[in-house]
């Protein structure tokens, strides 16, 4: 199961990344931020975020010169055009920002779990009875992931994914972000339910300093949010009872 109350990214503390700062790293790579709660969208805008689901890196970031107003808006700060400035610096000067015209990230920067997957995927599995090569195959891996079905919620962890030559121990490899390991527990644990894989390895990943992710993703800013919250009144709870 995927914990129900979001997890309080601790890379997120050390590197100074704070709630408005993780609202312009989402705003900066997706114009369509939050487009998936409203109810109101035409069949254009619709058929953009399919499209976005597809393919991640056709994303187009929003404008600096209007985040101010964006912030004001949605968050109900009162921000500077400056101020806004000072934090893309900022972040860029602390190695989280890595790029700015086509965004990039250091996810370890933003994610406490980078990891790499390995799968072997047994003789009998549906993923080669079925006849759909290894394409195929890592599409039914990324649908597990994105799209699962059953009414269960999506783990949302798989970055990239590829098919490995070799020994033949491992098929193939996953790259994956979490800040909760339970999703990659609760993710594994669907492939094999649907007997996709024998068996899987994980492990940490740690990148040198510089390196650049593509395509990237970074943590949604309402469950954010939600945890520094529930962290707050944990402390404050700590607070009185002294």
């Amino acid at each position: 199961m995927i914990s129900k109350e979001p997890e309080l990214p601790k890379s997120m503390l050390r590197n100074r990344v704070d709630t408005i700062d993780l609202f312009i790293l989402n705003k900066l790579n997706d114009k369509t931020y939050g487009w998936r709660e409203r109810k109101d969208l035409s069949q254009e805008e619709k058929q953009l975020l399919d499209d976005q689901e597809r393919q991640p890196w056709l994303r187009e970031g929003a404008s600096i010169s209007t985040l101010d107003k964006v912030i004001k808006k949605e968050m109900g700060v009162d921000i500077t055009r400056a101020e806004v400035e000072r934090r893309i610096q900022r972040l860029a000067a602390n190695g989280v920002l890595l790029g700015l015209h086509s965004i990039v990230v250091d996810p370890t920067k933003l994610f406490d779990h980078v990891a790499h997957i390995y799968l072997k995927i047994p003789i009998s599995s549906p993923l080669r009875t079925a006849g759909l090569g290894w394409w195929g195959a890592l599409e039914k891996i990324w649908t597990m992931d994105k799209n699962p079905g059953h009414g269960e919620a999506p783990t949302n962890i798989v970055r990239l994914a590829g098919v490995i030559e070799g020994t033949g121990e491992h098929d193939l490899i996953l790259l994956v972000y979490t800040n909760d390991m339970e999703n990659i527990s609760s993710f594994l644990h669907r492939l094999a339910r649907e007997g996709y894989i024998e068996k899987s390895m994980t492990q940490r990943v740690w990148t040198p300093t510089g390196i650049k992710f593509d395509p990237i993703i970074i943590p949604e800013f309402e469950p954010f949010v939600k945890a520094i919250s529930r962290y707050s009144e944990v402390l404050e709870h700590m607070k009185q009872s002294k």
